[in-house]
């Protein structure tokens, strides 16, 4: 994390609360060494003391530096974020809703890994976001309004789920031996039954 006089504390707070690696989701997570922050004076509420404690949060993570995000992953994450981006392509995030530097860091961090989750999330759900970007789900199996909410919550949690499994890649292969011979075999089965046909009858 970025130095200030503060870090020392602040990161056994911050671990001891939340844990580095932070988990984006079961395969992507934000280490430590991807976080750099600076605190500033905030302007949020604090009476008094607002313009005295330098509280506010602002957070920059290197995307590059996320674990288990595969390129594909990391071009989605930019193009989904990139107004959020700042020159050197660092996903930006900042926090001042308490006086509390400790808290205020805590929710910038939990902020940018729900950003980048959703990132994830709404490409690939694409179709079926509405102008706001919420998920749309409907089911009319039943009569029943309540059986048909619980499935629609079923419906939109398993898209969710769906959204975040890394599709297997597929790799060229040479084929077998055995492969070329079984096509080589159907091949000729096929020229047999076509000179059948071509035979005239006596």
């Amino acid at each position: 994390m970025g130095s200030n006089p503060a870090a020392p504390i602040l990161r056994f707070w911050f671990n001891e609360v939340m844990p580095f690696p932070l988990a984006v989701n079961a395969r992507i997570s934000i280490p430590e060494s991807a976080v750099e922050t600076r605190f500033v004076r905030s302007s949020g509420p604090g009476g008094q003391s607002v313009n005295k404690v330098a509280s506010k949060v602002q957070m920059w993570i290197d995307l590059d530096r996320l674990v288990g995000a595969t390129p594909g992953d990391l071009a989605l994450i930019r193009m989904k974020l990139a107004t959020r981006l700042d020159a050197a392509g660092r996903l930006m995030v900042s926090s001042q809703t308490t006086r509390e530097q400790g808290r205020n860091l805590a929710e910038a961090a939990v902020r940018a890994a729900d950003l980048i989750r959703s990132a994830l999330i709404r490409m690939k759900l694409a179709t079926r976001l509405d102008a706001a970007g919420r998920l749309m789900v409907s089911s009319q199996t039943t009569r029943e309004q309540g059986r048909n909410l619980a499935e629609a919550a079923v419906r939109a949690a398993d898209l969710i789920r769906a959204a975040l499994i890394r599709p297997k890649v597929r790799r060229a292969t040479r084929p077998t031996g055995a492969s070329k011979e079984r096509r080589l075999e159907e091949k000729r089965r096929r020229a047999g039954k076509l000179r059948h046909r071509h035979i005239d009858p006596e």
